[in-house]
């Protein structure tokens, strides 16, 4: 708590998501009886972080080593519960790689040619 400060977000390990298994932490609230409002399960604590927007993607290894990643997603919630997810994400156009050597190779083309 000395370090995340407060507000922060006490959540139960397990199932702590979309606001059930946590509590909204304030300052002046009783840690005892907030951690004892979770039934004694084991918990983290998160630090409260202001964000333009929730993004994810999801992806996957399989055993084989096959890799799969599907678009970026935008999550929207509504009084800590998920509402929904828009994807593609709403994500300003990536500006273009900086130019890293006299032949005006990307950084990324340089390496691979080396």
């Amino acid at each position: 708590m000395g370090q995340l400060g407060r507000p922060s977000i006490l959540k139960t390990r397990r199932f702590g998501y979309d606001g059930k298994g946590q509590v909204l932490v304030r300052e002046g609230a009783d840690l005892a009886v907030t951690f004892r409002s979770l039934g004694g399960a084991p918990a983290i604590l998160e630090a409260v972080v202001p964000f333009a927007k929730e993004i994810s993607v999801v992806a996957a290894r399989g055993r084989d080593g096959q890799f799969a990643a599907y678009d970026v997603c935008e999550n929207t919630h509504e009084n800590h519960i998920l509402k929904f997810t828009r994807a593609p994400a709403r994500l300003a156009p990536k500006p273009p790689p900086k130019r890293s050597d006299s032949h005006g190779r990307s950084p990324t083309r340089s390496i691979i040619s080396a």
